[in-house]
C-alpha cells in the first residue's frame, strides 16, 4: 500500500519542494561534471600545445571557468609559465568577459587569452586548444 499525503496544501508544497530540490541538484551535478572536463582540457591544453612557447603568455593565458545563473562556480588554477605574467593578465580579463555573458545558463568556458591564440591555431596549424576540443568531443 503506498504512502499517500491526504492534505491538499501539504503535497503541492512537497511536490514544489521536490522539484526546487531536484533542480538544484542536477545543476550541481552537472557543474561537477562540466568543472572536471574544462580542468582535463585546460590539462591537455596547457600539456601538448604543439608551438613554441616563447615568452610564457600564451600557455599561462589558457583558463576554464564553469558558471551557474552567470555566478563562477569553479574555475582552474593560474599558472605561469616563464615570463607569462601578460598571459596570466589577458585570459583572466577574457574569461571574466565570457563568463558574465551567461546569466541564465550553466555554462563552461576555456579561451586562450592572447589576441594571437586563433592565429597560431588557424595560420601554424599549430595545437593551442584543439586537443583540450577533441578530449572534450570524446
Amino acid at each position: 500500500m503506498p504512502i499517500r499525503i491526504t492534505t491538499p496544501n501539504a503535497s503541492r508544497s512537497f511536490k514544489t519542494h521536490v522539484e526546487k530540490e531536484s533542480e538544484q541538484l542536477a545543476k550541481i551535478v552537472c557543474a561537477n561534471v562540466l568543472s572536471y572536463v574544462g580542468l582535463e582540457g585546460v590539462t591537455e591544453a596547457r600539456d601538448h600545445g604543439s608551438y613554441t612557447d616563447q615568452t610564457g603568455n600564451l600557455r599561462s593565458s589558457i583558463r576554464e571557468v564553469v558558471t551557474v545563473g552567470g555566478k563562477v562556480v569553479s574555475e582552474c588554477e593560474e599558472k605561469q609559465y616563464k615570463e607569462g605574467a601578460e598571459g596570466l593578465r589577458k585570459g583572466k580579463e577574457l574569461i571574466d568577459k565570457f563568463s558574465k555573458k551567461r546569466e541564465g545558463d550553466i555554462a563552461l568556458h576555456i579561451v586562450a587569452g592572447m589576441d594571437y591564440a586563433d592565429y597560431v591555431e588557424r595560420i601554424h596549424h599549430k595545437n593551442v586548444l584543439s586537443s583540450a576540443r577533441v578530449l572534450m568531443d570524446a
